[in-house]
Order: structure tokens, then C-alpha cells, then sequence
């Protein structure tokens, strides 16, 4: 194992299919939000060997997102007229794939990808030669990170914040890197105050009147409008009970757990 110290913020080592297994274990214990992994290729006795850690991650409300590769014939598995040995391994990927699910995993389908990778929250990252999900006995690297910087390219390089189940939820949005969802995010501030003043049972006008300030100006905040002052909106947050601050992107699919977990409870 190699340790290299790049900077106060960065470390880098490299480890072998032998060495590899504690430092990850105790990555994924660590884990605080979001794990991420990239395998091309699964089996089940690979996956078994992460059994107790992924159940964790799913029992600690982290998000475990897996993107795998797309086999050829997928879509026909049940169609019928495969080859025997072609079937047969295509149920056994379909196992693995549900054994992932019964574990919490979000399991994703892409074509065409190879790299290897595992992104626990903002700051780690391994890669390597060493498929974790399927490995069995070749001999393998595996580079571990500890850097923003490597985090974020690896997630915008690969697409890493496109997992299919959690585009499904509103707060999604605040954890894609796609340029374009700015408005999107705006919009779910807006649908957030006017789904807190629903439920208080206040009308726009009572708002308005509370904070001093014009009806007018309230519709603009709860349209999502981008022309209105931040402080306009922190005033209107506060009065409902809301709280609007910046935190670590990373986190925001625990945040987002946790949110629907109050509303469900308060429903």
C-alpha cells in the first residue's frame, strides 16, 4: 500500500484485491449521505460479501446508488429463443440485481460503461482495475482519494447524479449537476413555502399582511419567480417556520429522507 499525502485536504493510496476490503468496510461505515457505486459486472457472491455494510447504509437512511452495465439480450431475457448459456447467465445477473435491491440499493442500468468506481459523500473516491461487485481471484488495483475535487469530476465525467429512482423525487433536483435545473431548484423553494402556508392553514393575504409586504410580491415567491430579493424569501421561510440555508450538496438526499419522513409523520 502506498500513502502519499498530496496536501492538507488530499490523500492518496493504492491498494491491491488483497488490502483493499478494511479501508473500504470503514469508508462505508463512515458514510454520512450518499454512496455510489459504478461495477460493470455483478455476482452474487461478490455482493454477498458487502451484506452487513450495504444493510447499514439502508438502516442509516444512506443513499446507495449502483450503476451497472447493461448485458447484451437484456431487454429479451424473457422473450424466449436465448441460447441456454446466455439465459442462464442473465437470471443470474437479474439475482444479483435483486439481491442489491433487497439490500436498498437503487440499482441503475447503463450502456457501454467499463470504469470501476465507488464515491462515498463529498470527498472519497476509488478507482481502479478491480471491479468490487464481481471480483473474484485476478490480480487488481484500486486508487483511493480523499478530494472534492476527484469526487466532483468523477460524478459530472461519469453522470453519476442521473440514478433513475432518485430523479423520481422532488429534492433530486438540488443534488444534479445539470446547469439547466437552476430554475428547478427556485421552483422547489417555492413549492416548499406554499405547501408550509397550506398546511398552517394561511391564506396569501394574511402572509402578506404578517410580513409587510404586498400580495403581489408573495405570488412572486411562491411562482418560483427569480426576480425576487432574498431577503423577501428568507422573511417569508421564517414566518412559515422554514429555514433557507446553503449546505453541503452531498447531503441533500438525507436531507431529503429526512423531510419526507417529518411531512409523512405530519400527514
Amino acid at each position: 500500500m502506498i500513502d502519499i499525502h498530496l496536501h492538507d485536504q488530499n490523500t492518496y493510496k493504492l491498494y491491491d484485491q488483497k488490502t483493499y476490503k478494511p479501508a473500504l468496510f470503514k469508508d462505508l461505515t463512515g458514510a454520512l449521505a450518499v454512496v455510489i457505486f459504478q461495477c460493470p459486472f455483478l455476482t452474487l457472491r461478490a455482493i454477498e460479501q458487502f451484506r452487513e455494510s450495504f444493510i447499514s447504509l439502508r438502516d442509516r437512511k444512506v443513499r446507495l446508488c449502483v450503476f451497472v452495465q447493461k448485458p447484451r439480450h437484456w431487454d429479451e431475457r424473457h422473450a424466449g429463443g436465448l441460447p441456454t448459456e446466455n439465459s442462464a447467465r442473465l437470471k443470474q445477473f437479474e439475482a444479483a440485481i435483486e439481491l442489491l435491491r433487497s439490500y436498498g440499493a437503487h440499482v441503475n442500468l447503463r450502456i457501454g460503461i467499463h470504469e470501476k468506481l465507488v464515491i462515498i459523500d463529498q470527498s472519497i473516491l476509488w478507482d481502479g482495475s478491480l471491479n468490487i461487485l464481481s471480483h473474484f481471484d485476478t490480480s487488481e488495483r484500486l486508487h483511493r482519494w480523499v478530494s472534492k475535487q476527484k469526487v466532483e469530476e468523477a460524478i459530472r465525467m461519469h453522470k453519476l447524479d442521473s440514478c433513475d429512482e432518485c430523479s423520481r423525487d422532488d429534492y433530486f433536483v438540488a443534488f444534479s449537476r445539470d446547469p439547466e435545473s437552476v430554475l428547478e431548484r427556485i421552483r422547489l423553494v417555492a413549492k416548499s413555502i406554499v405547501k408550509a402556508r397550506n398546511a398552517d392553514g394561511i391564506s396569501q393575504r394574511e402572509l402578506a399582511s404578517r410580513l409587510k409586504i404586498s400580495r403581489a410580491s408573495l405570488c412572486r415567491v411562491e411562482s418560483g419567480a427569480t426576480s425576487v430579493e432574498l431577503g423577501t424569501i428568507v422573511r417569508v421561510c421564517q414566518a412559515l417556520g422554514l429555514e433557507l440555508m446553503a449546505v453541503p450538496k452531498f447531503v441533500v438526499p438525507c436531507l431529503a429522507q429526512l423531510i419526507q419522513s417529518v411531512e409523512e409523520k405530519e400527514s
